[in-house]
């Protein structure tokens, strides 16, 4: 079940970042974040904190 719940917020970031038309560079440059750790949550690979996700998705 954690793997489905990693994998929609996934796809939903990177859905997000892409209708907004931005580069991993610039969201994670947006969202004060290292563009590695946005490519891990756009992965599924990170396990985030609310604080990481609410700076993400507000941008």
């Amino acid at each position: 079940m954690s793997d489905d719940i990693a994998s929609n917020l996934a796809d939903n970031l990177r859905a997000l970042r892409e209708a907004r038309g931005f580069s991993q560079q610039q969201i994670a440059k947006l969202a004060g974040l290292p563009r590695p750790t946005w490519a891990n949550l756009e992965s599924g690979s990170a396990n985030p904190t609310i604080a990481v996700l609410t700076r993400a998705v507000r941008r």
